[in-house]
Order: structure tokens, then sequence, then C-alpha cells
């Protein structure tokens, strides 16, 4: 949800931005769409692909869970200094660069708000 709060995107996208595969990113986006929280519509120019989008209920929802994430992050990182905060932040991004680059996949920024 938190990749689909940043704006619609297929399915393909989804799996890179995610690093999750294929199978994954579809069995979560159609959970998403029976709860009514994802919206699923075909791609015009390829019948093959799909964009996701946040539905009203997705967004509301998002805006009441992200707050709490972020309240967590906050919680299991309090303990640390900035600067080991930063290292931290800097040696997840090069093991995810190194997941990504493993399967195949391309490396991607991080999302909105998640920089160091």
């Amino acid at each position: 949800m938190s990749v689909l709060a940043e704006g619609s995107l297929t399915q393909h996208t989804a799996v890179t931005r995610t690093a999750m595969d294929k199978v994954r990113v579809s069995r979560a986006a159609q959970e998403l769409v029976v709860r009514r929280l994802v919206a699923r519509t075909t791609v015009r120019s390829d019948r093959r692909s799909h964009m996701l989008e946040l539905t009203a209920a997705g967004r509301r929802l998002f805006a009441e869970i992200a707050p709490l994430a972020l309240a967590y992050e906050a919680t299991l990182l309090a303990g640390l200094a900035p600067s080991e905060v930063a290292m931290f932040k800097r040696l997840l991004d090069h093991l995810e660069t190194a997941a990504i680059q493993l399967t195949g996949g391309e490396t991607v920024s991080p999302p909105h708000g998640m920089e160091d």
C-alpha cells in the first residue's frame, strides 16, 4: 500500500519497487482488490498489464496506518544515535540493491519520505 500511496503504477512496477516476486504482488493486489482498498484496471496498450491504484477507502486506511508505522520505526530506532541510524539506512540500501541485482531487477530510489 505504501508504494501505491505515491500514485498508481503497474503490477510490474510494483514488483520492481517492492522487490517482491510476481506471484506475491499479484496475490497481494488481488486481496486488496477484494477488500476494495485497491482498484486494478487493464492497461489499454498492453492487455496483459494492470494498473493498481488505491481507492478512497485504501487512501483512508493508509492515512491511518502510516503514522503508526512511522511511530513504530521511531521507537525501534530511538536507542540509536543519528549517525547510527544513517549508517543503518545506508547498509539497508546496499543490501536491498544487492538483493534486487541478484534477482535481475532494477534498482529504485527509496519511497518518498524514506530517504536518509
